[in-house]
């Protein structure tokens, strides 16, 4: 119902899109990005396609993908969606990206709305009921937030994304063991999913396991390709562990790289 059944080319570029967005990562977005305008050429009035490009730009402006400054695309993400809600106001998909860029904008009424309104137009769309329980974490309602992300994985139970944000609520209500549980089961689904191994450090670095967290934090930045986020994460355990000169190493390499490209502050 949210593509054009009577152009089968444009739902394809959406369908490829979706897929390469799950992986979370800066390649998957940029290269959902090209399907996503693909569609929009071959069906102008795609409102799926918008909002999936919506999502796209979202995803370009978090610190861990960090490929563009969050200021320049979310812009883009909320022109998108409010593209797409203009060609389908009864869109789920369009709402949670809105309401996820509005979150991040620090709209708290306006995220909430849309994320609701997202969940009451389709209860069985996941992404809505993620972003929904990273907004109620945000309230510091972390029961809630947590009950909430269980909900997305119980729509989704094969889903690393799913149960990464479930490991992510667990983790801001200071339930490290749970989430560390979480993101291990991640792991052994999927040993390339770089946000898992990402997590997976934070949760060593807050716990002061610092000697722990370089593996999965090393892992990220190979798998990611020395994404800046990972980086960052890493010379703080590097640093925290006592091993100053590597931690210099890669805060020098940043500095480096902010001359030609964007590092995002967290890193």
């Amino acid at each position: 119902a949210a593509t054009s059944p009577g152009n089968p080319r444009a739902h394809h570029g959406v369908e490829l899109g979706r897929f390469f967005l799950n992986k979370f990562s800066a390649s998957g977005a940029l290269t959902a990005i090209e399907h996503f305008e693909a569609a929009v050429k071959e069906d102008p009035d795609n409102a799926a396609a918008y909002a999936g490009l919506a999502e796209a730009y979202n995803q370009l402006g978090t610190v861990f993908i960090g490929v563009k400054p969050p200021t320049n695309v979310r812009l883009l993400a909320i022109r998108a969606a409010t593209r797409a809600i203009q060609l389908n106001p009864n869109l789920a998909e369009a709402y949670a990206a809105l309401g996820y860029t509005t979150l991040h904008e620090l709209d708290w009424t306006g995220a909430e709305t849309a994320l609701r309104r997202a969940i009451e137009l389709n209860p069985r769309y996941t992404p809505a009921h993620q972003t929904y329980a990273s907004y109620l974490a945000a309230q510091r309602r972390f029961a809630e937030a947590i009950d909430e992300a269980r909900r997305g994985l119980d729509l989704e139970p094969a889903s690393v994304r799913a149960r990464q944000i479930l490991a992510w609520m667990l983790y801001f209500d200071r339930q490290y063991d749970a989430a560390t549980r979480e993101l291990l089961t991640i792991l052994q689904m999927d040993r390339t999913y770089a946000l898992a191994h990402f997590r997976l450090g934070q949760v060593f670095i807050v716990t002061g396991r610092w000697e722990e967290a370089i593996p999965p934090l090393q892992a990220a930045v190979d798998i990611t390709d020395r994404a800046p986020a990972a980086l960052g994460l890493l010379a703080m355990a590097y640093g925290g562990g006592g091993q100053r000169a590597k931690a210099q190493r890669i805060v020098e390499e940043l500095e480096d790289r902010s001359e030609t490209q964007h590092v995002p502050p967290g890193a």
